[in-house]
């Protein structure tokens, strides 16, 4: 175990995502230990690599798969093989949930000796809910002009986060079922994380990667006709803990030197291929894939997550890293909430029609992330209500302000 040492935290407040010079409030001594020589330095701190691009990855292949089914879309995909990339996007950004929300309160702890649920909570509501209700705000206002349909099971659905509970939710909300799964996950999983510690948690983590097929399989042969298991939060759990379990670890010296190895172009391939060939042999397989194509997806991105933090300056590393994908990563939760009412495959208005549709999706998701998103985020590197206010909050704020993708 290396020598303890000392470390100066600055408490400033710096805005997110801004070169805005910070202004010092306070110094605080914290007593940390050395890093290992193989331990990569975004693991304790900062940014985290290629997080943002994998973010921008995804949301192409859901706003591809979403997109083959508008009309005038230029390929044919009579197999809805295209169609399918939608699932495998969500897929990737439940694993990048989980790892990331995983790895910061895995350094809170480190750092603080324990979790601020309060501070957890307002920065998750800071994150989610300015665009959310900007969202909905839209639906109401189309809805009161007969452009939109929403019966009242699909408002209760979308102001509770339970569209995932609700086979047949109309089309402009129906997309909230992930949002649905991740708010669960957000809402339980920093208490059971403060509750058990660390080891209970991961191992907790590793049952539900290990219990997710047997639950959809249970939820498919049982209920299949009151549940979807494809949405509901039981069935999907295993994919985000799947982050979760890659998260802790990531802290142990001698997983990162067995997978060290792998950290490489090959690897990416590899596992790459691996999640080709399962989606391929076991869609439309009843019972298998019910059980085995979800958890699949969910190691695989898990692989995917950790040999893209560790690309480094490699051919990889440089492509998830690049300009477009990056932005692409910051404009994904606005692109996700706003590509439903455009890429409506019951519309054939000029609006709804590719490629005008893909446009607007940007078009308003730009809107909604310069007028809504960061104003809102702002206020993350700023003062927080004095109800949430705690010394051990104030540093943990410090750290969380040193990257957009630790803000996710």
């Amino acid at each position: 175990m290396p020598p303890p040492v000392l470390t100066v935290c600055l408490d400033s407040r710096r805005i997110p995502d801004t070169e805005t010079p910070a202004k010092l409030n306070s110094v605080v001594i914290l007593q940390a230990a050395a890093p290992e020589s193989n331990e990569p330095s975004w693991l304790r701190r900062g940014h985290v690599p290629a997080l943002d691009g994998l973010r921008g990855l995804s949301i192409l292949l859901v706003l591809l798969g979403h997109g083959t089914l508008s009309h005038n879309f230029p390929f044919s995909d009579s197999s809805g093989a295209l169609h399918r990339l939608s699932a495998v996007g969500v897929d990737m950004f439940f694993v990048i949930s989980g790892f990331l929300i995983t790895l910061l309160l895995l350094r809170e702890r480190d750092r603080q000796g324990g979790i601020s649920l309060k501070g957890f909570y307002w920065r998750r509501a800071l994150r989610i809910l300015p665009a959310y209700v900007a969202y909905l705000a839209f639906l109401f206002i189309t809805t009161r002009l007969d452009l939109v349909a929403l019966q009242l099971r699909d408002w209760l659905g979308a102001l509770t986060y339970t569209v995932n509970f609700m086979p047949g939710a109309a089309w402009e909300v129906g997309h909230l079922w992930s949002l649905s799964v991740e708010e669960h996950f957000y809402l339980a999983w920093p208490l059971v994380f403060m509750l058990l510690g660390n080891r209970c948690s991961f191992l907790l983590a590793a049952a539900l990667v290990i219990a997710g097929p047997f639950i959809r399989l249970g939820l498919w042969s049982w209920e299949h006709n009151l549940v979807d298991v494809d949405y509901c939060t039981p069935a999907r759990m295993d994919t985000i803990a799947s982050g979760c379990c890659l998260a802790f670890l990531a802290m142990r010296s001698s997983f990162r030197q067995k997978l060290g190895i792998f950290a490489d172009g090959r690897g990416v391939l590899a596992v790459a291929g691996f999640i080709l060939v399962a989606n391929i042999l076991l869609q439309g397989r009843g019972r298998p894939e019910v059980m085995l194509l979800k958890t699949c997806n969910a190691v695989g991105f898990a692989a995917v997550v950790w040999l893209g933090a560790s690309a480094g300056g490699s051919l990889i590393g440089c492509f998830l890293n690049c300009r477009l994908l990056v932005a692409l990563g910051t404009l994904s939760y606005s692109l996700y909430l706003w590509q439903q009412p455009f890429l409506d495959p019951h519309q054939s208005r000029w609006f709804a029609s590719w490629p005008w549709n893909l446009l607007c999706v940007f078009a308003a998701a730009l809107a909604c992330h310069w007028l809504v998103e960061r104003p809102f985020l702002k206020l993350k590197g700023g003062r927080i209500p004095k109800v949430l206010k705690s010394r051990r909050l104030c540093v943990f704020q410090t750290e969380k302000s040193s990257s957009f993708n630790d803000l996710a």
